[in-house]
């Protein structure tokens, strides 16, 4: 009988223990974290990665940026839509030397390709990083070439980057954004943080396009899409 209670009394407890809590310390995880539907805020995202544009998303801290990113990862490989990956690059974080912050860089995109592409073969990083200026640009342009589906890739914390390594950065993407037609780039390439790193650090825009807002269904803070 008592042994009996014990073991009710231990399911009982780690029941309590496994309820599913409210995060701000970072990314939702489904089951364990209070959340809603990411889908229901990225309408527009979406929308914006179909028509194939190179854009930035931008909000507040703990507005759900980086657990609907990580979501749109795995929604759109596990739909076999595109092939895509959720690239954290604050580790590169106020490093302005571009040698030093894309040897970082790249090594996050060898991560990410690890967790979410496992399946390609990863690009030549040290031949790469002989040349800082195409290093990003030559990684990308590999992957796309390798993915069997249209290449979806998105930078979070993006806005971390500074001086001649933020310029170099979206001075490659946009070498690869106008080449594309000719040679592989990724499809859509996001840019995530609290700013809108096109703007702040580029002479021009990525792409060019009046700026608009999405406005989830519910939500704590509205993402801002440019």
């Amino acid at each position: 009988m008592l042994a009996r209670w014990r073991q009710e009394r231990i399911r009982n407890n780690m029941a309590r223990v496994m309820l599913p809590y409210f995060n701000t310390a970072g990314t939702c995880i489904p089951g364990e974290h209070y959340m809603l539907p990411p889908e229901r805020r990225l309408g527009l995202v979406m929308r914006l990665i179909d028509e194939r544009r190179y854009f930035t998303l931008h909000a507040g801290r703990q507005t759900g940026k980086s657990t609907s990113a990580q979501w749109l990862a795995d929604h759109y490989n596990g739909s076999g839509r595109y092939c895509a990956l959720w690239v954290d690059i604050q580790v590169a974080r106020e490093q302005p030397d571009p040698t030093r912050a894309f040897t970082t860089v790249l090594g996050a995109l060898d991560t990410a390709l690890e967790m979410y592409l496992p399946e390609l073969g990863r690009p030549e990083r040290e031949s790469l990083l002989r040349d800082p200026a195409t290093a990003v640009l030559g990684w990308l342009r590999q992957l796309a070439r390798a993915a069997p589906r249209p290449l979806v890739v998105m930078f979070d914390e993006a806005d971390g980057l500074v001086g001649e390594a933020m310029v170099s950065f979206l001075t490659q993407l946009r070498s690869g954004y106008l080449g594309r037609s000719k040679a592989p780039f990724p499809h859509s390439v996001v840019l995530i943080g609290m700013r809108q790193v096109a703007f702040t650090h580029s002479p021009s825009r990525l792409v060019r396009r009046p700026r608009a807002r999405a406005r989830p269904e519910a939500r704590p803070g509205a993402y801002s899409c440019t």
